[in-house]
């Protein structure tokens, strides 16, 4: 039987890079809103450092937890993104 990990200190940082810091902004504010929904335990804080759009998990809570909150991030990065491409290619 596998079993899951614990670790108080659990941290992960994803870095999303945008060819600039408008398109950065754009999904770092689209992708905060969901930061609110974390699980109990688990800090969600987002940034954009120029072009960057840097996110950092971190919480006390099993590593399942924390790749499930990662996986939602990046659906909701990936959902903001078409939905700038789309907003870009109609202008």
């Amino acid at each position: 039987m596998l079993e899951i990990s614990y670790d108080p200190r659990s941290r992960i940082e994803v870095s999303l890079d945008y060819p600039d810091e408008r398109t950065a902004l754009s999904i770092a504010q689209a992708v905060s809103l969901d930061n609110l929904d974390a699980p109990d335990h688990v800090k969600v804080e987002t940034v954009v450092r120029g072009s960057c759009v840097v996110t950092i998990v971190q919480g006390e809570r099993s590593l399942e937890t924390i790749i499930s909150t990662i996986e939602d991030l990046l659906s909701c990065a990936q959902a903001a993104e078409k939905a700038v491409e789309s907003i870009r290619s109609r202008t």
